[in-house]
């Protein structure tokens, strides 16, 4: 059976059912806002556009460099020691927060280099 996504459905084990029951049910009788959900620390600020967006670039770059080189998502999974399904979610986007340790990895993989750069925020470019 497939997801919304077109991926395989997750096997929950009994556990992991019990515990997003208990999750939703704690949601349903208590509705918690935004605003407590952030001071009990269970929710994380979404990634500000411009990071996202510069994350897709790097992810495209990776990508354009292993088809260059002819090279399948197998060949970088085996390089990389990076699951040829999570490396898939990568290209596609799917994988939205990769930590930066995953795109040394696949950098690596393919001969490349992950570079990062510190530029002036938007307020001292207006200056």
């Amino acid at each position: 059976m497939k997801n919304g996504k077109g991926e395989p459905r997750k096997k929950w084990s009994a556990e992991d059912k019990r515990r997003h029951a208990k999750i939703r049910a704690r949601f349903q009788r208590d509705k918690p806002t935004l605003a407590e959900l952030r001071a009990g620390g269970e929710y994380g600020p979404p990634i500000p556009l411009g990071d996202f967006l510069s994350l897709g670039e790097a992810v495209a770059a990776l990508k354009r460099e292993r088809e260059r080189k002819g090279m399948s998502l197998a060949d970088v999974a085996k390089r990389s020691k990076i699951d040829k399904a999570a490396l898939s979610r990568l290209e596609n986007g799917l994988q939205v927060n990769p930590t930066v340790g995953t795109l040394r990895r696949y950098a690596a993989a393919v001969d490349a280099e992950l570079v990062y750069r510190v530029q002036p925020g938007d307020d001292q470019r207006r200056q």
